[in-house]
């Protein structure tokens, strides 16, 4: 009942899951997308695998000889939720909570990943393919509308996205020689095998990543900015400095900026303020009585 390549598809499915488990750790703030976009891709993953991408995209091997297994499963929330934390690993941002869009907005793109593909598929008899690059180009559409801030999320995880996945291909093939061409349907592919993988796989990676690296974000109104983000009061100053673990009220700031010469514990009162040894330390420091400096001295 094995086959060579029986355990070809979950191998790749397995060797996701620990980008996930790091991400998901180091990551405390994006732990709940991760989660979420892990279900999402299952919902939608695992139904489309069936009807869609095995009927003359590929025909992968499960464990239960089965048309769709445990392997898509893993595969999925492996998948789904590195996209969706992908660009705040590299970049180191933050979260900062903003209005999310009507209900019908939101639900939009996920529409477009499903229906188009298989209206195109089974209306129209449109590969699976460009069925698939159809709807989720139409999903990136509407997500970049309304939130074009999130144009560079969607470049930066659909490239990097795409380039963590091809040692995943290569590792298939090195282990289980072969495999690619037995397992994709090649035929009805385009042909193009750039460093061995089928460029409709690295294709596919490209605009999902880019989707599933932006839907949460649109969906939830969440904007993304760096890890020290400013917020501007009227007067043209910082309303509130923010850096890990620590916001400092703005009069604090000021206070110490005015007064570099402020020194303590062998460095200037500024410098305590950009480490993240908490607001209370920073305050307490603040407020110490100069010795020598006298009421009136600016």
């Amino acid at each position: 009942m094995n086959g060579p390549y029986t355990f070809v598809y979950l191998l790749g499915s397995l060797l996701f899951l620990p980008i996930w488990l790091l991400l998901f750790w180091r990551l405390p703030g994006a732990r709940r997308e991760m989660l979420v976009m892990s279900g999402l891709f299952v919902s939608i993953g695992v139904p489309m695998e069936a009807l869609l991408y095995t009927r003359d995209w590929w025909h992968p091997v499960t464990i239960t000889g089965t048309l769709v297994g445990i392997e898509d499963v893993i595969y999925s929330i492996g998948n789904g939720g590195y996209m969706a934390a992908l660009y705040v690993a590299l970049t180191r941002s933050t979260y900062q909570r903003g209005t999310p869009p009507s209900v019908w907005l939101r639900g939009a793109p996920v529409l477009c990943l499903v229906l188009v593909p298989l209206v195109l598929v089974f209306g129209f008899g449109v590969h699976s393919f460009v069925a698939t690059t159809v709807g989720s180009l139409a999903a990136l559409a509407i997500v970049l509308g309304p939130r074009p801030d999130l144009t560079r999320v969607a470049v930066v995880t659909g490239v990097v996205g795409a380039a963590v996945a091809i040692p995943v291909y290569l590792a298939m093939e090195a282990i289980f020689p072969g495999s690619i061409a037995a397992t994709w349907d090649l035929p009805h592919l385009s042909g193009l095998l750039p460093l061995g993988i089928p460029i409709e796989d690295l294709l596919w990676y490209v605009y999902t990543c880019a989707v599933w690296g932006t839907y949460y974000k649109f969906a939830t109104g969440l904007r993304v900015a760096s890890q020290a983000a400013r917020k501007i009061d009227g007067s043209g100053r910082d309303a509130e400095i923010r850096t890990r673990g620590l916001v400092v009220p703005n009069d604090a700031r000021y206070q110490a900026a005015l007064h570099p010469e402020n020194c303590a514990l062998g460095g200037c009162r500024m410098s305590v303020l950009k480490r993240s040894w908490g607001l209370p330390l920073s305050l307490w420091l603040l407020a110490r009585p100069i010795p020598g400096r006298r009421g009136g001295d600016r």
